[in-house]
């Protein structure tokens, strides 16, 4: 609420689900100019706030994925801050013939018990696939498909049935399909986060405006 531009990086999921929001509430104050530019994926968010491209970024990744990865501390270390909005649990996509899909939950170490090779799919890669390599990492071998079309993703459960993963915050848009199951991953989380590096600390409403964040995108 100044007389100032400001620059703001969002992911693609970000923008297809609280870009319109985000354009409301900067509306909301018309003596700032609020830039809102979409990144592939938080990694070149997290990248360019440090690089002070951007004044704040909002994004999704795996639960204190990027924060606590010894390479990512070593290189941007405590340049920028992370503000957590909210949490989100991930989902698995099965067919409805497929042995999982009785199941109240998923179970990652079940694609495992038997040395199967199942057919995998991941919604937007970056943020899913990073956490599924950190804890998992034979899932590498078996990333067949990363796509951000759920159309995509639910054909490909269909004809080759796979296990497809999409995020909590996707699951809204995803579309009805009586042949698809859809169940919570046990055990797993990632957060939608608010980032910044410039100019959090001169703003004396800045921990107001998290606040109304956390209360428009929960």
């Amino acid at each position: 609420p100044s007389q100032q531009t400001y620059a703001v990086a969002i992911d693609p999921l970000c923008s297809r689900l609280f870009l319109p929001t985000l354009l409301q509430l900067a509306s909301q104050y018309p003596e700032a100019a609020v830039q809102f530019l979409e990144e592939s994926h938080s990694v070149p968010i997290f990248q360019k706030i440090t690089a002070r491209q951007y004044d704040f970024g909002l994004a999704i990744f795996a639960d204190d994925y990027l924060q606590n990865d010894p390479h990512y501390q070593k290189q941007y270390g405590r340049t920028f801050l992370t503000y957590p909005l909210a949490q989100n649990c991930l989902y698995a996509l099965v067919h409805k013939d497929s042995p999982f899909a009785g199941q109240e939950d998923f179970d990652l170490e079940q694609l495992f018990l038997d040395n199967a090779r199942y057919p995998l799919a991941f919604d937007l890669g970056n943020r899913i696939y990073s956490f599924f390599a950190e804890n998992i990492p034979a899932l590498k071998l078996n990333a067949v498909l990363k796509t951000s079309n759920l159309q995509a993703q639910i054909a490909y459960v269909k004809n080759s049935h796979a296990v497809s993963f999409i995020d909590g915050f996707s699951l809204a848009l995803l579309p009805a399909d009586e042949e698809i199951i859809c169940l919570p991953v046990r055990d797993s989380r990632l957060t939608l986060a608010a980032f910044s590096a410039l100019r959090w600390h001169s703003l004396p409403q800045f921990q107001a405006m998290l606040q109304k964040f956390q209360k428009l995108l929960a």
